[in-house]
């Protein structure tokens, strides 16, 4: 099954053989191997085996002392991680009771998760304009929830009068900075690794969206056009005039996924986002590595009563 496939990285379920999440780098298979093993349960032996899972060249890995795989040779063959497992994940520090949950949906942020977020474009804008480091995030951070960035993602303003309020607001704060290259400078990459999670996810649990954003996608140009297809709910805050963190608006995708917040898990890069989804029910997962985010979902639903 594998020869035909490019090189790539496997994880395979050792009670069937089967393939059960195929990714396209080792980086992205380390990535499920660390979030399964900082996520507490999973004990055994874990090996990198050569082309069909063959033990020979097989690379023995101690994570009893939270090392990552040391095997750095290239391949032009698929590489199997095998991992052996004797005994469930226990999600106690993820709910109280120590009780399994079986999860019925997953909850996606898209910037800083399935695409790279803004910071960069910010930085870099930062750089170029002599201004001191974090002042973009500075400036949407003040009045966070009635600023100019939050009216133009609630699409309470145009693109015009945000440039206007924005600049005001930065003049303010004693900075000269122009809102128009401000949004211009917010470039974004796709994140591989979490992308092919989520395929993966696609038909075993509800997929959803909840992006703020500036202006409405344009689902045919998105960087992600691919993928959107595979989500159940998009809700994009300047479509509802309602952003994140407002709890109404993760109550809105539940309503609309049919799901009850208890069962959801949701990844975002934000921890003001993900709080008040926390309150509400829901397992969260801080993305500050996609790589090692991605690991760590497909670990945390890999958990069966």
């Amino acid at each position: 099954m594998l020869g035909k496939l490019r090189p790539s990285v496997a994880i395979l379920d050792p009670s069937t053989t089967r393939c059960d999440l195929c990714f396209s780098s080792r980086r992205g298979a380390a990535g499920f191997l660390a979030g399964a093993f900082t996520g507490g349960g999973i004990l055994g032996t874990i090996f990198v085996a050569d082309g069909f899972g063959a033990s020979a060249g097989a690379s023995l890995v101690d994570w009893g002392s939270n090392t990552m795989p040391v095997n750095h040779a290239s391949y032009d063959h698929p590489v199997i991680i095998d991992a052996k497992f004797s005994g469930p994940i226990s999600p106690t520090e993820r709910k109280p009771s120590g009780d399994r949950v079986l999860f019925d949906a997953v909850l996606f942020d898209m910037g800083g998760v399935i695409v790279t977020g803004p910071f960069a474009g910010f930085a870099r804008y930062e750089i170029d304009n002599d201004l001191p480091a974090d002042t973009i995030r500075s400036i949407n951070a003040t009045n966070a929830d009635s600023n100019a960035w939050a009216r133009y993602e609630r699409g309470e303003i145009d693109r015009d009068g945000f440039c206007r309020m924005y600049t005001l607001e930065a003049a303010a704060m004693g900075f000269r900075v122009d809102a128009e290259a401000v949004l211009t400078c917010m470039k974004s990459e796709r994140v591989t690794e979490m992308i092919e999670v989520l395929m993966r996810l696609r038909g075993h649990v509800k997929l959803a969206m909840i992006t703020n954003n500036l202006h409405p996608m344009d689902r045919d140009a998105s960087l992600i056009a691919d993928v959107l297809d595979a989500f159940d709910v998009i809700i994009e805050s300047s479509v509802e005039g309602v952003r994140k963190p407002d709890p109404a608006i993760y109550q809105r995708a539940c309503e609309r996924l049919s799901v009850a917040p208890e069962r959801c898990v949701f990844l975002d890069d934000l921890g003001v986002n993900l709080k008040p989804a926390r309150a509400m029910g829901m397992t969260t997962i801080k993305v500050i590595d996609p790589v090692a985010a991605a690991g760590e979902l497909a670990a945390l639903l890999a958990v069966h009563p």
